[in-house]
């Protein structure tokens, strides 16, 4: 039922999903482990909240990676 014309959309959107998912969940999860410990101590030690150092130190410090993931996610798109 799933190779149905009218569930097409449905069935690429999953297979798409289960084909990248681990692909992100690497990358981001090596980007974020190459963050040096010792900004996140040294901001956590000036008082910023577990949130806080995420917005403001990982995600920042992670930039480079979600760009280059999305472009090649984007690029995939068009293939």
């Amino acid at each position: 039922a799933f190779l149905d014309i009218d569930n097409a959309f449905r069935t690429l959107v999953v297979v798409e999903t289960l084909q990248w998912t681990p692909f992100a969940f690497l990358l981001f999860h090596m980007a974020y482990w190459a963050i040096p410990l010792d900004v996140r101590e040294a901001s956590s030690l000036d008082g910023a909240s577990p949130f806080e150092i995420v917005r403001w130190i990982d995600l920042p410090l992670m930039k480079p990676t979600l760009v280059i993931a999305f472009f090649i996610r984007f690029i995939d798109g068009f293939r």
